[in-house]
């Protein structure tokens, strides 16, 4: 009995011990973001009375440890809105950036046309949940999160950071044959909202150079106005450490 008791204690001590060593972790990488909590399928990263901001990457633990820091780098702006992630359809927990799942998570998007609908349904939950009365929706996307934002059309800002805008400029999907293929940005997905995207011209992943002519063509400035900004680099699918707070600044956030 004596034997079986201490087996218990042991148990509970090992779990208490990792548990806490795992919160330590979290605020180590992102201190400026205050108190990190799980409800449901939601990661909260903050919360604030200025608005709301949904961050749309791979999954939770990419926002967390990403060592490029695209989100990490937020912290000093996002101080007084409440801030969430979720992990984007058909991505698991990842390790070094790669999801851990059987088929790649955008091959699994080509076989199931219900995933704008599900992550859809999914930000009308989050948004009325996490809402503040009279404040703004911002949705900050990268590449494929970018996507999933482009077809959100209830948010009041878009930061589409290397966004994938069509399904059929996607490297891996040039020659797919699936009904979302044909869902991308058009002349209307934007108005009367606040874009900012940023997107290098040799992006040759989700088609850079297609995009800085289709977004400029189809939502620029003709049409949106001082509510459209957009950047451009180089240096293929990849993201500046500061372009969210260029984002901020823009909009006078």
């Amino acid at each position: 009995m004596n034997i079986i008791h201490g087996l218990v204690l042991l148990l509970i001590f090992i779990f208490l011990f990792r548990k806490k060593k795992t919160n330590l972790v979290i605020k180590k990488k992102l201190p400026q973001l205050g108190l990190i909590r799980q409800e449901g399928n939601v990661l909260v990263l903050g919360t604030g009375n200025k608005g709301l901001i949904i961050l749309l990457a791979a999954s939770k633990e990419v926002v967390l440890n990403n060592e490029e820091g695209y989100y990490q780098s937020i912290a000093p702006y996002v101080k007084d809105y409440t801030v969430v992630t979720y992990d984007l359809p058909h991505h698991k927990k990842v390790t070094g950036g790669h999801s851990e799942v059987k088929d790649p998570p955008l091959e699994i998007w080509g076989t199931d046309p219900t995933v704008l609908e599900k992550n859809n349904l999914l930000l009308n939950d989050i948004i009325k949940k996490y809402k503040i009365a009279g404040k703004p929706v911002i949705l900050s996307g990268i590449s494929r999160g970018g996507y999933l934002s482009s077809m959100y059309p209830n948010a009041d800002y878009y930061f589409l950071f290397s966004p994938v805008i069509n399904l059929r400029k996607l490297k891996e999907y040039k020659n797919a044959t699936f009904p979302e293929a044909e869902q991308y940005v058009d002349e209307n997905s934007f108005t009367g909202k606040k874009l900012f995207i940023y997107i290098n011209s040799d992006d040759t992943r989700v088609g850079g150079d297609w995009i800085i002519k289709h977004m400029t063509d189809i939502v620029g400035v003709k049409k949106n106005g001082k509510n459209y900004k957009m950047m451009t680099g180089k240096g293929g699918h990849t993201t500046p450490r500061d372009i969210f707070k260029k984002a901020v600044k823009h909009f006078s956030l």
